[in-house]
């Protein structure tokens, strides 16, 4: 149960985000901080809001997220284009790589599972840029991707060929 949500600013929450390497003000941007309850156990931690008003929560000791689990849309200046990731800290890390926030619509998807939801979005789309894991379920949903469709681009063996994730690509 979330408790309360408030503005990113608890020293620890800080401290993760730059052990991250996520300029600040991204994730102060996109992200707040919420108190949370499980079992009657308070906790807090980094939360990342999705589109049904659940949350993406993360902290250094655990990720988990809160009901209803969906996907977050961030409109662009240009949505003909359409920028896919698969977690929030992809989507953060792309945002300080490039010092920037995309100028396509962005969708991340917090879960591989709300793929399938986002096809419409992708059949409308010019251009796709998917920013997936470099592991085997974000390299099968890829190929899925790119077999069934022919204006996917994949961006991880473009920025992080030899990384997880473009997290632990800008943590190099």
């Amino acid at each position: 149960r979330i408790d309360k949500i408030q503005i990113l600013q608890t020293p620890s929450l800080l401290s993760y985000v730059r052990a991250r390497r996520i300029h600040i003000a991204c994730a102060r941007r996109f992200c707040s901080e919420a108190f949370y309850s499980v079992h009657r156990k308070q906790y807090y931690a980094l939360a990342f809001a999705n589109d049904k008003g659940g949350y993406e929560l993360r902290n250094p000791y655990f990720k988990t997220g809160s009901s209803p689990k969906y996907y977050t849309t961030i409109q662009g200046e240009d949505d003909s284009k359409l920028n896919v990731f698969e977690g929030f800290m992809d989507f953060l890390s792309c945002c300080t790589y490039y010092w920037k926030v995309p100028k396509h619509r962005t969708i991340i998807l917090n879960s591989l599972s709300f793929l399938s939801r986002i096809e419409p979005m992708i059949v409308d789309a010019e251009k796709i840029y998917l920013y997936l894991d470099n592991d085997e379920a974000g390299r099968k949903a890829t190929k899925g991707l790119m077999d069934s469709f022919d204006h996917v681009t994949d961006m991880a063996p473009v920025l992080y060929p030899h990384h997880k994730d473009f997290n632990e690509f800008l943590k190099r």
